[in-house]
């Protein structure tokens, strides 16, 4: 016997586990970015100007000691915070919680609207401003930037940022960008002829669930090295 029309009155809706946004906004960077805790109330790091070099001595000279480093003051990062809020009615809860759990859809819509906020942010933040920190490109030495003006970027303008690096003793391990830029480098090697290599990156750490695992990303090769570039 078929049920017609009231059939409806024996379904079960189940929310489906991924969220899908009308106007998604691509966190393109969050996959490989690390995150780290911090055991304490701030982050603090000993600086020093340049050092100076060790000098030979002959054998039995006195060793004058050169205790003096680090002499400047340390930089200090304190924690700020970014937060959202939700309600939810309890009645509403208990009556729907089966098959669809409403406070872990309200917390993942609040997860995606504070790694929104995190990453614009990184891309745009001025701490001149309440509640915002300076961003990378805010940080960052303005001789390791190189400004095209919005002009199209060779491969020996992508050499001159890779090696402007002395960081870490100049050991970058990857080219990060956007998949604008991306595209960007893949035409100016496909006009010059070159077909950059892809493969598999290292291991990459979820700053949220602290799990790892591997994700395939686009690898292609630039200056001789394996250089990783988010899709």
């Amino acid at each position: 016997m078929s049920l017609g029309p009231s059939a409806f009155n024996l379904t079960v809706d189940q929310l489906a586990k991924w969220l899908i946004e009308l106007f998604p906004f691509k966190i393109q960077i969050a996959r490989i970015w690390p995150f780290r805790p911090v055991a304490g109330g701030r982050l603090r790091f000993a600086q020093t100007k340049q050092l100076q070099l060790a000098q030979p001595l002959d054998n039995c000279a006195p060793i004058t000691e050169k205790t003096s480093e680090p002499i400047d003051p340390p930089t200090v990062f304190s924690y700020g915070e970014l937060a959202t809020n939700y309600r939810i009615c309890c009645s509403a809860q208990d009556r729907f919680q089966v098959p669809n759990d409403l406070t872990a859809v309200e917390d993942a819509l609040a997860i995606r609207q504070l790694l929104y906020l995190y990453f614009k942010l990184l891309d745009t933040g001025n701490s001149a401003n309440p509640g915002e920190f300076d961003s990378l490109f805010r940080i960052a030495d303005p001789s390791k930037i190189l400004n095209l003006a919005g002009g199209v970027p060779t491969l020996e303008n992508y050499d001159d940022v890779y090696f402007r690096i002395d960081d870490n003793d100049g050991r970058p391990n990857a080219i990060m960008s956007n998949s604008g830029a991306l595209r960007r480098f893949l035409s100016v090697n496909y006009a010059a002829g070159f077909r950059p290599a892809s493969g598999r990156t290292s291991r990459w750490t979820s700053g949220r669930t602290r799990s790892r695992g591997r994700c395939r990303r686009r690898a292609s090769r630039c200056t001789g090295h394996r250089g990783t570039s988010t899709t």
